[in-house]
């Protein structure tokens, strides 16, 4: 056997195995590009002929079943590519964030409407600022909610015969707190209004099965 061919089958398997890793590695690289998915809009008529450009521009595409609508998940260059599409030159384009339930309460989030209301930069939501009271007509209110103000700044009354203040149908704490859940607690969310200045007032009109009264 020649002395060389040991040698040789090294060089073929040490070529193989570095460009079998820099295979690897440039799929890693196309992974890493975070992609988001968007509702795209296309024109009636058009959904087929949509969902298959849509498909080899991006990741993932598919339509949503009687809406003039595809679900894409692509990367902002894919983005791009697919707004210079004649099929979705005049699309409207519109991200769709995943979203998750709150698994623990080691941190507070601040809904994205808190800002959209110009409540994060107004000194008149803040503690200190003037005494505010506001009513809310719905189911109730879970007094015990620990995102939410206590008895000291809360009081109602109920036209349901079930009372205002316990655990019923959740919708009315829902509206509490999107007004008024606590600031700066590091759990759940924080509403509109944080300050300890503002008072709620409860109406219950809904019983504890979500009906009118």
């Amino acid at each position: 056997m020649s002395p060389f061919v040991g040698i040789t089958t090294s060089v073929v398997t040490a070529v193989a195995v570095g460009i079998g890793s820099l295979s690897v590695h440039s799929s890693a690289l196309a992974q890493a590009e975070p992609s988001k998915r968007y509702m795209v809009t296309h024109q009636k008529g058009d959904a087929l002929s949509a969902e298959k450009a849509a498909q080899k521009l991006a990741k993932f595409a598919r339509r949503l079943k009687r809406r003039n609508v595809l679900s894409v998940e692509m990367t902002d260059k894919q983005l791009k590519k697919l707004q210079r599409h004649p099929l979705f030159a005049a699309s409207f384009v519109e991200e769709d964030p995943r979203r998750y339930l709150l698994a623990d309460n080691s941190s507070e989030i601040t809904p994205y409407g808190v800002s959209m209301v110009g409540a994060d930069s107004d000194a008149g939501l803040a503690p200190g600022s003037a005494a505010t009271k506001v009513c809310i007509i719905d189911s109730g209110y879970e007094m015990a909610h620990p995102d939410l103000p206590g008895p000291s700044r809360v009081s109602g009354t109920s036209q349901t015969g079930d009372a205002w203040n316990a655990p019923g149908d959740s919708h009315g704490t829902h509206v509490a707190g999107t007004i008024a859940a606590l600031g700066d607690n590091g759990r759940g969310v924080r509403g509109v209004h944080t300050g300890d200045n503002l008072s709620l007032y409860i109406v219950k009109v809904f019983d504890d099965s979500g009906n009118w009264t």
